[in-house]
């Protein structure tokens, strides 16, 4: 009976092995056909430096190919469960590191199309894996009879390698749903107050309708007689966001000098302020040099809804708007005036004060359409569209044509009743109706 249960527990641990091995082939291939996407993925965890992380994106899948083989070969078993184990408790530490820190990251396990998002499901499938060596045949062997004529086998004292792989294992999954759920309160945290700071920009866009009549200018141009040229709602809304200050010096400074880059305009072009940046949107938090350090600019997240598109001026907030609140036919409550976009690696389109965007209309500036086309030149890589509203990441220079934010689901958007609301993926089929002022749409949204 004992042999037979040795028998059993050696071919587990076999197909145990052989599992393990196909897991980590599955990986190292992913990472071999998109190396690109893995070293992205491996300086996303922000634990290692350039060099590091091109070593790591180099030596990670020769490491899995060569343990598996020596799985599934045998060659050195107990090695290679160990090797694994070291493996997967590495990958365990870096995802509670990174869950620790607020990182909203993919895991990077299988590639590009079939990574998860960091959390208890990778934690899980990094923990869940529970490796042992299988018993050498010495181990088999009979010690002597017993009293009772029957085959005796040798006591074992201490913890196997499975029993501690067990623990281990429970432990990491305990410890991931704790950070998980910490994680998931930070997120819910940061997404409330993206909502407030959209909130205060909603108040003050009302503000500034109540003392001007209508709602600014998504961006100031009149063919170039504009006596603030480029100038975006966001600086016009300053003196109802207690900026008054920097509201003045961005008066005088376009008195001194009509090209938002040059000389007055350069300390204001380079002020963040952190009520125009979501905190979920890392990359628009610190300002950017310039041209190798000609001046600076920071970002915003929050983006004027101009309607369908740059080309159709049907929205509230588009090139030299000014629409009332009386002109929103489709009402208020049914009728978007800005929504998140948080900011691409490159930084070059998002910025607050002042912005060219594209044929100078300040559309993925300071503006965007909620059915967006590309007619920028610098872009043209990407399609033309219609861009729809979906998730977006930051290493995609193409989500600058789309409403996209970290928050997993959705983004937040202000309506012209004054109103925030978070809006799912799944509304992107009612988008251009809650884009368009005057449209005359039955809408529900989901």
């Amino acid at each position: 009976m004992s042999e037979g249960r040795n028998g059993l527990r050696y071919y587990a641990e076999r197909a145990i092995g052989l599992a393990l091995s196909f897991v980590l082939i599955r990986s190292a291939a992913a990472h071999l056909g998109q190396p690109y996407y893995f070293l992205s993925t491996i300086y996303s965890y922000q634990i290692v430096g350039v060099e590091a992380g091109r070593f790591a994106a180099a030596a990670l899948p020769a490491i899995q190919i060569a343990v598996a083989v020596s799985l599934i070969l045998g060659l050195s078993r107990r090695g290679g469960y160990l090797a694994a184990t070291l493996l997967f408790l590495s990958f365990i530490a870096a995802q509670s590191l990174a869950l620790y820190r607020g990182l909203d990251i993919s895991c990077g396990c299988f590639g590009a199309g079939s990574s998860l998002q960091i959390g208890p499901e990778t934690l899980a499938l990094a923990g869940g894996v529970r490796a042992r060596r299988p018993r050498r045949n010495h181990s088999l062997a009979p010690h002597g009879n017993g009293s009772d004529g029957t085959m005796r086998y040798p006591n074992r004292n201490g913890f196997s390698l499975i029993e501690l792989l067990v623990v281990l294992a429970i432990f990491a999954i305990l410890v991931g749903l704790i950070l998980a759920g910490v994680q998931n309160v930070r997120r819910a945290a940061a997404r409330t107050q993206c909502a407030d700071r959209l909130r205060q920009i909603n108040l003050a866009l009302h503000q500034y309708h109540d003392s001007k009549s209508t709602f600014p200018p998504g961006v100031s141009f009149l063919d170039g007689a504009s006596p603030q040229p480029h100038m975006t709602w966001l600086t016009r809304i300053l003196p109802y966001m207690e900026q008054e200050d920097l509201w003045r010096q961005s008066v005088a400074a376009f008195e001194q000098e009509k090209f938002f880059e040059n000389g007055p305009h350069l300390p204001i072009l380079g002020q963040r302020i952190g009520a125009y940046i979501c905190p979920m949107d890392a990359v628009a938090d610190t300002p950017w040099s310039v041209g190798g350090g000609d001046f600076t600019v920071a970002f915003t997240s929050y983006f004027g809804v101009s309607g369908t598109n740059l080309n159709l001026w049907d929205g509230v907030l588009h090139t030299d708007s000014k629409v009332s609140l009386g002109s929103i036919l489709d009402g208020a409550s049914n009728t978007l005036i800005v929504g998140e976009r948080h900011l691409n690696d490159r930084r070059n389109l998002g910025w607050w004060y002042a912005g060219w965007g594209q044929m100078k209309t300040g559309s993925t500036d300071s503006l965007l359409g909620v059915r967006e086309m590309n007619e920028n030149i610098d872009l043209g890589f990407c399609p033309r569209g219609p861009y729809h509203f979906r998730p977006g990441h930051v290493d995609n220079r193409c989500d600058v044509f789309r409403f996209w934010s970290s928050h997993p689901g959705g983004a937040n958007f202000g309506f012209a009743d004054g109103s925030v609301r978070f809006l799912h993926y799944s509304a992107d089929a009612v988008m251009p109706a809650l884009g368009t002022r005057a449209g005359g749409e039955s809408i529900e949204i989901p």
